[in-house]
């Protein structure tokens, strides 16, 4: 018997096998090889990534929990620049340090709220390069459009309320491109 699975012909045996390895976690899966076939964790991590890409399991699963993912080198790179932005924002607005002040206000002003945007929309780029280009020029578009609602509301265009609705704002799109990046890669960051 054949059954039609994302758009390959697969027989009823190969099927089960599938509904077997399902549901796991790409960690748990390669636990789960490692101590059934008895092989090494780079070979289970080798066969579960075969796997994938051979449709044995539909899709990658994702990480069991939020705590799990916060752990991965991408959202410790968000937690960076949360990080940075608070950090700018202490920097920036009590006037600390004039040299790092003004190291943290271009970094908050030029780099920073085109990078959440970026991430956010988790629009992808190809280079390093390309990614700081459209960095920068997303920034200075997002700047102009707060300050734009800034100069029309009661606190004015100041120091102090820019900064904190920059942070806001990064911060804010920050943490939905952690939620996204976790809804879209899930576990296959863990390994």
């Amino acid at each position: 018997m054949e059954v039609k699975r994302n758009n390959v012909d697969i027989s009823a045996e190969k099927l089960n096998s599938i509904e077997e390895y399902s549901g796991y976690r790409v960690k748990d899966l390669v636990n789960k090889l490692e101590d059934e076939l008895k092989i090494s964790r780079q070979k289970a991590i080798e066969k579960v990534y075969a796997m994938y890409t051979n449709f044995d399991i539909d899709t990658m699963p994702i990480a069991g929990d939020f705590i799990d993912y916060l752990k991965t080198s991408k959202a410790k790179e968000y937690e960076i620049a949360i990080i940075v932005a608070i950090t700018s924002l202490i920097f920036v607005s009590f006037n600390l340090t004039h040299v790092l002040r003004i190291i943290f206000g271009i970094i908050l002003l030029f780099y920073l709220p085109g990078y959440s945007l970026l991430e956010g929309l988790q629009i992808e780029v190809s280079s390093g390069l390309e990614k700081i280009i459209l960095s920068i020029t997303l920034s200075i578009t997002l700047l102009l459009f707060i300050g734009l609602l800034l100069n029309y509301s009661p606190w004015g265009l100041r120091i102090l309320p820019l900064t904190i609705t920059i942070t806001i704002t990064v911060t804010s799109l920050v943490i939905i491109a952690l939620i996204r990046s976790y809804r879209r890669l899930g576990s296959s960051q863990l390994y």
